[in-house]
């Protein structure tokens, strides 16, 4: 990169002290979706004629 006076340069800027970048904090694992309420179990099915 060039700065406006045409020289060479890489960061950090001249001038600037080199300081290490920051680790970015790792994001907190989300979390599992809470349970909603249990299912209605299926209706079971009516008994038809015993054949």
């Amino acid at each position: 990169m060039t700065n406006v006076n045409g020289n060479t340069y890489s960061y950090p800027f001249p001038g600037e002290p080199h300081t290490p970048r920051p680790i970015p904090t790792p994001l907190p694992e989300p979390e599992p979706p809470h349970p909603g309420p249990d299912p209605l179990p299926e209706p079971e099915p009516e008994p038809g004629p015993v054949a």
